[in-house]
């Protein structure tokens, strides 16, 4: 497998799908071997393409088999969401032998809810005493360890596509447009203390989406129907993630902790980036929060923040705004659109001249927040 690694490989890739060519079995590019697919179930063909541009490599090797009955693993195995197997005695041992949750799923533990101290620490201390707002700058690997990439789990070996932030062991916050294009929960790889793009961490941890529940109580069909004003989700995560020094919560905000103009505050993610050198590392930016004078929007669902000049892009959505209070970091806004020519518009997150950033408020939702990981333990 040699296939030049790229942005949800648009450019080179080998795509598996499915009989009737309708959905994706797998798309690939790198050098990670990836483990077998299987045809959907009643199906004896897989639809293969390999798309390429100028790139030059040794490309690929496929193997198959057909057979009316294929297994993974074995008699004493259990199958991982991702392909791999674990032996049966591994099940509810407290211990990721899949390697994205699956033997750890449904084990009848306490889990622990958001938290107001054991939340907003950084063992690994980020970059945020530097001044200058104009300068977007390489992230400190795992220093900013709430930071969580929503990526497409059809996609290896990296389908990112929004950001998030992780609230409690087995809950992230992220923006309700994310998911627009969503029909299920699995169909979203959630990736904790990752760094580089195409190299993992030591402290990297991948789940999959159990349920993602857009605010109200939008799910599966009614994703698509979220409002930007209220551009606000939950995801659970299908097992619970262990707290390290790369993969920490961060604290959520009291229902009436504001969003004071001339807060100085950071948002950090993976978007699209031009001219910095940083193309696949986390990156992050000084964000000044500003007044509605300055910036209409809805003050009660809504923080502004003003615009340098490498800000939240592309790839960026749903990534954490957060801010240095009491000793501890806060999530107060999740990234959601850009305000152009002071009008709500939806456009793309990578912003033209004199335009401002909007951010989900999340003080506005503590009680929805908290209601609805605590209906769904």
């Amino acid at each position: 497998m040699d296939i030049k690694p790229s942005e949800l490989c648009k450019t080179d890739r080998l795509a598996l799908r499915d009989q009737d060519g309708e959905s994706y079995l797998g798309v690939f590019c790198g050098s990670l071997i990836p483990r077998p697919v299987l045809s959907h179930e009643g199906e004896n063909e897989i639809r293969m393409t390999f798309q390429t541009n100028t790139s030059e490599g040794k490309g690929f090797h496929v193997q198959y088999e057909a057979s009316p009955n294929i297994e993974l693993c074995g008699a004493q195995q259990g199958n991982c969401r991702n392909r791999n197997c674990y032996e049966v005695r591994q099940r509810c041992d407290g211990r990721d032998d899949c390697g994205d949750g699956t033997d750890e799923e449904h084990c009848g533990k306490e889990i622990d809810k958001p938290s107001t101290w054991n939340c907003g620490r950084t063992p690994i201390r980020p970059n945020n005493l530097y001044v200058n707002s104009n300068k977007l700058v390489a992230a400190i690997p795992n220093s900013w360890p709430w930071q969580v990439s929503l990526q497409y789990i059809e996609v290896e070996p990296n389908g990112h596509f929004c950001g998030g932030t992780l609230i409690s062991p087995q809950w992230v916050i992220s923006a309700a447009h994310c998911f627009l294009g969503i029909k299920h929960p699995s169909e979203v790889r959630v990736v904790l203390g990752s760094h580089l793009k195409f190299k993992k961490t030591k402290y990297e941890v991948t789940r999959v989406a159990e349920r993602i529940i857009s605010y109200p109580d939008l799910e599966e069909d009614s994703l698509k129907n979220a409002d930007k004003k209220h551009d606000i989700s939950l995801i659970k995560l299908n097992a619970p993630v262990s707290y390290t020094n790369g993969v920490q919560p961060a604290c959520l905000p009291g229902k009436y902790l504001g969003a004071n103009p001339g807060w100085k505050c950071f948002s950090t993610g993976w978007g699209e980036s031009t001219s910095t050198g940083y193309q696949y590392e986390l990156k992050q930016s000084i964000q000044y929060i500003i007044h509605r004078e300055k910036c209409p929007h809805e003050t009660n669902t809504q923080i502004c923040v003003e615009k340098p000049p490498k800000d939240p892009c592309l790839g960026d959505s749903g990534s954490p705004l957060v801010c240095f209070l009491q000793n501890r970091w806060y999530v107060l806004g999740s990234a959601s659109f850009n305000a152009v020519d002071f009008k709500y518009k939806m456009e793309k997150l990578c912003k033209p001249k004199e335009s401002k950033m909007i951010f989900a408020k999340l003080a506005d939702k503590y009680e929805w927040i908290h209601k609805v990981i605590g209906e769904n333990p």
